[in-house]
């Protein structure tokens, strides 16, 4: 669904905007305790369901699950336990700016005072290894001793993983996160 086209919809059941700043727009209805929080050039469709089951419950967490996406333009997040947040960047850095920026928003919004923000990106394979191409794919195959033409075809969804599958992908991908944040590089 388009941006436009969501707009209009929420229009139509009551949703206004009350309010933008930067490249977020904040939305409110006098019917609902909701707010919703949008990056301008990548709404998308979500969930009022969600979102009133979330919203009654006090915010207490600090870390948030940033659901990520590629697209040709950049990137696109929603943040999970916040269903009506969104986001993008051009960079997954200036995702995760922005991101901070929209549920700093909410929170101004609603009153709810949230805790220090963290994320932790959540990701398919697809997406993971479209946002990670500079990973040989052949390379993590051996070190996970999985088929590469398997791993590659989970990498274009040609097929897809197992959980037991994506847990040894996950765990092999953490671990070589590990190994390189212990690197250090010395001139030669």
């Amino acid at each position: 669904m388009k941006c436009d086209e969501l707009l209009k919809k929420l229009k139509k059941v009551g949703w206004r905007q009350i309010r933008q700043n930067g490249s977020h727009k904040i939305l409110r209805n006098e019917h609902s305790p909701e707010t919703i929080v949008y990056h301008i050039t990548e709404a998308k469709k979500f969930q009022l369901e969600q979102q009133k089951e979330f919203f009654n419950k006090q915010d207490k967490m600090s870390k948030y699950k940033l659901i990520v996406e590629k697209n040709k333009d950049g990137f696109w997040s929603q943040v999970e336990q916040l269903p009506g947040v969104f986001s993008s960047g051009d960079s997954i850095s200036n995702l995760i700016d922005n991101s901070k920026e929209a549920i700093e928003l909410y929170f101004e919004e609603t009153g709810k005072h949230g805790k220090r923000i963290e994320f932790e990106l959540v990701m398919d394979i697809q997406e993971f290894f479209k946002i990670n191409e500079f990973i040989n794919i052949s390379s993590l195959a051996k070190r996970i001793g999985m088929n590469s033409s398997l791993l590659r075809q989970y990498s274009k969804g040609i097929k897809f993983p197992s959980l037991e599958q994506v847990a040894r992908i996950e765990k092999a991908i953490k671990q070589i996160g590990k190994e390189l944040s212990r690197t250090e590089l010395q001139p030669v």
